[in-house]
């Protein structure tokens, strides 16, 4: 008689098919955030030197870590070893995206308690095999060479990044970590010696101050200053460090417009705060955090507010603030309502989270929830001389006053004016730095119509029509 059982095993396998791996190379990633992945890895298993190799068709990370035992664990999706010494890894992807990602081919070298496992694997064949088997099998002997573990990616998918880009955003990136003594090293494959890369310096601060706060049961730890005179600092705001890496350069997290030329610092944020799969940003609404911060910090930012003038560049920036208010923003938190300042008192509140009402909100709004309307705005600051013209801090565009172009239009509205609004346009109509603005006549067309039509939102003109159903007039 047959069975009519059913095979259970086979009923409850949800092993993904291998066309994920399709999916998984479209994904809007770069190399600096596929790199990142993998030094976080080592960090992660404490590795102390990290060496980068890069080359036209490879790219190699070799650590002095402990070496793995169980290099089929480290493909497998959503699979992660969870280390005394573990910083910032979350989700078990990381190598999985960079190599599916980067390359058609993988090759692993690991060193492990005297036994040297290798690991060679190619993503195309295990995609048209449709099963997640291994391709050749893992081969180990013992040894007598020191621990670490080699990731090798060839047969890149896209062309590998310059290398002096890459040092100075990892320089940003891993400034904790160096700090504390680590070592990351980088050359091009033709090059006879590696280069450690110095940890981005952190500028001498005027009234500097710390406080720890504690937001819904979770830890930051703020510090932030006034930027002396004539400082030049690639980027104003507040730095997101997590860990032994900084996750977001520049946000305002509380801190006025008005007083963002004037102020720098960094946020430490506990390991109980929620990252972004690839950690280019937190899962958790901050928006109670920056009322906290913004209380905590009440003086300093209304001393960087009073400190903050610029007369000539007045009239046009609140004129090009009001023609930005045209553009909505779709990506982050909702804001919540704020009371109405100064938020200045006499000692300091750790805040609860708790979800309590603004009763003495500006305004009011129905519902539940109290939902603060968001656009972005510019304003001037000193970048530096050779500083770019244009740096983007949250939703906040920041033209650089000192850059040649406006020193030069200084004293000629119109041209300030002009000069102004073109550098805006060119960041929001190539690379919309935010990742947050939409127009509402969409984004099909080319880099050149984009411009076109910002320029004439930011000075008042009229707009063309971009499509014959969509109504586009300002």
């Amino acid at each position: 008689m047959t069975s009519l059982a059913p095979n259970l095993e086979d009923d409850r396998d949800f092993t993904p098919g291998t066309d994920v791996i399709r999916y998984m190379r479209q994904q809007n990633l770069t190399w600096a955030v596929a790199i990142k992945e993998l030094v976080d890895n080592a960090i992660d298993v404490s590795a102390t030197t990290i060496v980068l190799t890069i080359g036209k068709d490879r790219i190699r990370i070799q650590d002095n870590g402990p070496g793995c035992a169980n290099l089929k664990a480290m493909l497998r999706l959503g699979g992660r070893v969870e280390h005394a010494s573990t910083q910032i890894g979350q989700y078990g992807i990381g190598l999985k995206d960079a190599s599916i990602w980067g390359g058609n081919r993988l090759h692993i070298v690991s060193i492990h308690a005297g036994i040297h496992r290798e690991l060679r694997e190619n993503w195309d064949s295990i995609q048209r095999q449709g099963t997640w088997t291994l391709s050749h099998p893992i081969r180990q002997h013992t040894t007598t060479e020191p621990t670490g573990t080699c990731i090798e990616l060839s047969d890149l998918l896209h062309r590998a990044p310059d290398v002096h880009r890459l040092a100075e955003e990892l320089g940003k990136t891993y400034q904790p970590w160096l700090n504390q003594g680590g070592q990351l090293l980088v050359k091009h494959e033709r090059d006879a010696i590696f280069t450690p890369i110095a940890p981005f310096a952190f500028p001498p601060l005027l009234q500097q101050q710390t406080a720890t706060l504690t937001v819904e049961g979770k830890i930051a730890v703020v510090t932030m200053g006034l930027v002396p005179p004539g400082q030049v600092i690639a980027g104003r705001g507040l730095l997101c460090i997590y860990g032994p890496r900084v996750i977001a350069q520049t946000k305002r997290l509380g801190i006025a417009v008005e007083a963002l030329a004037e102020v720098f610092g960094w946020v430490e944020f506990g390991r109980e705060w929620s990252l972004e799969k690839n950690k280019g940003d937190f899962t958790e609404d901050l928006s109670i955090l920056e009322d906290a911060i913004a209380e905590a910090f009440a003086p300093l930012i209304a001393q960087a507010t009073t400190r903050h003038s610029q007369q000539p560049q007045d009239d046009i920036k609140q004129q090009i603030n009001e023609r930005l208010k045209l553009f909505r923003l779709t990506k982050g938190p909702l804001r919540k309502a704020r009371r109405p300042g100064p938020h200045v008192k006499d000692g300091t509140a750790t805040p609860t989270g708790r979800g309590g009402k603004h009763t003495t909100a500006k305004e009011t709004q129905a519902g539940d929830t109290f939902v603060l309307k968001r656009w972005p705005s510019m304003e001037y600051v000193p970048l530096g001389v050779e500083g770019p013209l244009c740096e983007v801090t949250d939703d906040v565009f920041l033209i650089n006053n000192e850059h040649p172009c406006i020193v030069e239009a200084r004293g000629d509205d119109r041209l300030l004016r002009r000069e102004t609004i073109y550098a805006i346009a060119i960041r929001l109509g190539t690379d919309n730095p935010t990742k947050q603005m939409v127009f509402s006549w969409g984004e099909p067309h080319g880099a050149a119509d984009r411009i076109e039509e910002i320029v004439k939102i930011l000075s008042g003109l009229p707009m063309r029509r971009m499509h014959s159903n969509e109504a586009v007039a300002d």
